[in-house]
Order: C-alpha cells, then structure tokens, then sequence
C-alpha cells in the first residue's frame, strides 16, 4: 500500500511539473531515486525524498 502511494505522488509530481515545464517521467516499474534523478535533470531543480519510503 505505502508503494502504491509513494508511485501515485510520483506520477502526480511528475505530471504537475510536465504541465508547466514541459517535463516528461516515466515512473511506471522505476526505482524511486531513477525517478527523481530524472526530474532533478531535467528541471535543474533538486529534491529530497527518503528512498526508504
């Protein structure tokens, strides 16, 4: 349950800084970190998340 989570956040994320950037993440069947390092690249813009979650 706390994965279905943490990849509906994601996908939200994801989709919330497309919208305005023109970003694009494929976070289906992807590591946690893969994900924001891609968002980090592509935005210039870092995040901080515990990859435990």
């Amino acid at each position: 349950m706390r994965r279905l989570v943490v990849s509906v956040f994601i996908a939200l994320m994801s989709a919330s800084v497309a919208m305005s950037r023109g970003v694009t993440v494929h976070a289906f069947n992807r590591d946690t970190s893969s994900v924001f390092a891609e968002l980090m690249r592509q935005t210039g813009k870092n995040f901080i998340y515990s990859p435990d979650v």
